[in-house]
């Protein structure tokens, strides 16, 4: 009997798809994460799962589905209500866990469902300080073509940020400028 099977007949003898484990993980949360979790991810959300149940950290299914890049499950928590921007305790949307790991697809995603770029997140980042950050290119690249126009610190080519209307003598919240990265 494999997971999907074991998760249905826990539902159908009442299991609380809600309860939260120490951390306040529910069981969608893992099954946002989960490698094959897609299927029971669809049975806990048909079943009454709270798509933005939020972890005593804050972070929602659609975050955890956005740290581990899962793009399906994404997509099925966005369709059935979950919070674009929801932010994690430390001002961390989707998008910016979403920029901060690398994954362009769910970046773009995000984006199409109204996610805002110019929310800023831990340390006063926007999701593009992340992306870059991190060496992220392509997700620079996807959130760059949004249209807003940021002030940031960018390790980038001049070329990328100038073009996005850049100012790359702006300092970060720590003074830090282009040529200190």
């Amino acid at each position: 009997m494999g997971q999907d099977a074991v998760a249905n007949e826990l539902v159908n003898y009442g299991a609380n798809v809600n309860q939260p484990n120490e951390k306040g993980f529910t069981p969608l949360h893992f099954a946002a994460v989960s490698t094959n979790g897609a299927l029971c991810l669809e049975l806990l959300v048909n079943n009454g799962a709270d798509v933005n149940f939020q972890s005593k950290e804050g972070k929602s299914p659609l975050h955890m589905a956005a740290i581990h890049g899962r793009f399906t499950r994404s997509q099925i928590l966005i369709q059935n209500g979950s919070e674009i921007d929801c932010a994690d305790k430390y001002g961390n949307t989707p998008l910016h866990v979403a920029a901060r790991y690398g994954h362009e697809l769910l970046i773009s995603t995000l984006m199409t469902n109204g996610a805002d770029t110019a929310r800023r997140g831990i340390h006063d980042m926007f999701p593009l300080h992340l992306a870059v950050l991190f060496g992220f290119s392509d997700c620079c690249r996807k959130l760059l073509s949004s249209g807003q126009l940021y002030s940031i610190v960018s390790s980038l080519s001049n070329e990328h940020v100038l073009s996005a209307g850049f100012d790359i003598n702006t300092p970060d919240n720590l003074g830090r400028t282009c040529l200190h990265a």
